[in-house]
């Protein structure tokens, strides 16, 4: 996670610039297995295309956050520097006053809506729902949020990070205590479903998935190095994170080569 102290690091990414668009589905006619190990997770038969996000850089002034305010009284100041495509009616630009920098909304006659401004945010998905970061902590954590088209905060759990993955209905997030703890969130309430408070936490098997067919998800990690589990849909642990090698496949789950025909 990005750390904001004198600088920013102003990044829109590609997450929620591909939620319009239909995710990619696993042929249950094809065996596609999904294999855990200590180094990486891979899928052996599906090929995931990572979009490289832009990186800016812009001097933001040593005051930090506490410039926000000032700049939404100098709207004349700003400038559009770069603009992504309109969703929801809105489009995501990335400002530049003087010699700060940051994010906010337009409309399609390039009018700024919101009195509200960003150190880092994305374009509004089709529920009309966009993650952005507007604070961060004592730790210099950024922390983010979700936000409507009014700008309005639907959703701040003091995350560290938040992910939509909308097939699998969660808003997946993170957070920094003694180790990192995952949090999933139903994706329509915001309501918490899951979470493990022995560090033991979700893995997505891909940039769209946590479940497996709609069936199982990875657990481990953090604090089990080198060891792994299994949920199933209903968050239930099926098998203990003990295993150094889980493969799914079609006719179950493999745990250290050895079959559980779930």
């Amino acid at each position: 996670m990005r750390i904001f102290k004198f600088f920013i690091l102003l990044l829109s990414t590609s997450v929620l610039f591909t939620a319009c668009t239909s995710s990619p589905s696993i042929n249950n006619n094809e065996t596609t297995e999904l294999h855990a190990t200590s180094s990486e997770i891979v899928e052996t038969t599906e090929e995931i295309t990572v979009t490289d996000s832009i990186d800016y850089s812009i001097n933001y002034g040593g005051n930090g956050i506490d410039l926000i305010n000032d700049s939404l009284k100098e709207k004349e100041k700003w400038k559009i520097i770069k603009k992504e495509d309109y969703s929801c009616g809105l489009a995501l630009v990335l400002v530049q006053e003087n010699d700060r920098g940051f994010y906010t909304y337009v409309n399609e006659n390039d009018e700024f809506v919101m009195d509200r401004i960003f150190m880092d945010a994305n374009s509004f998905n089709e529920d009309g729902y966009a993650i952005v970061c507007s604070k961060y902590n004592s730790s210099s954590h950024m922390i983010y949020e979700i936000i409507n088209t009014k700008g309005e905060t639907i959703f701040d759990n003091n995350l560290y990070n938040i992910k939509f993955f909308k097939d699998d209905n969660i808003i997946y997030g993170s957070k920094v205590t003694a180790f990192t703890v995952v949090f999933l969130y139903d994706y329509t309430t915001f309501k918490l479903i899951y979470y493990r408070a022995d560090g033991a936490n979700v893995i997505p098997i891909n940039d769209d998935k946590i479940f497996y067919n709609n069936k199982w998800a990875l657990v481990g990690g953090y604090a089990y190095p080198d060891k792994y589990g299994v949920i199933d849909r209903n968050f239930q642990e099926i098998l203990s994170v003990e295993y150094k090698n889980i493969e799914f496949k079609e006719d179950g789950i493999y745990a250290d080569g050895v079959l559980y025909p779930y």
